[in-house]
């Protein structure tokens, strides 16, 4: 809940297995917010996935969101976050295409 308030309340939860909670942006401006405020704050591996996201909204979206440089700071100064992400942690993008109803499918699909 202190993710979803600090990030203006976008996104929802979701459980995920046993264990599992999901935290789920579904649109642009969202994943943009997130993108903007995790940007340059990963260490490799991690820092190599976020910048293909960034790729791939950049391409998608025609932006132009520079790359991720690498997080050079003292751990000490970061240790909730880097324990977070390279322990239990994962970020993930599952990108979906919507298709509209049409005369021969009711509802409209992803």
């Amino acid at each position: 809940m202190f993710i979803q308030a600090e990030l203006g309340n976008i996104g929802r939860f979701q459980s995920s297995g046993d264990k599992g909670i999901r935290y789920i942006i579904g649109y642009i401006k969202g994943i943009m917010i997130l993108i903007n405020l995790m940007h340059s704050k990963l260490r490799i591996p991690k820092n190599i996935r976020f910048n293909a996201l960034i790729k791939f909204m950049n391409a998608k979206y025609s932006l132009d969101t520079p790359e991720s440089l690498l997080d050079n700071s003292n751990l000490v100064n970061q240790l909730w976050f880097t324990g977070f992400t390279e322990s239990d942690g994962h970020f993930g993008i599952k990108y979906l295409e919507r298709k509209a109803k049409s005369n021969t499918r009711k509802r409209s699909v992803s």
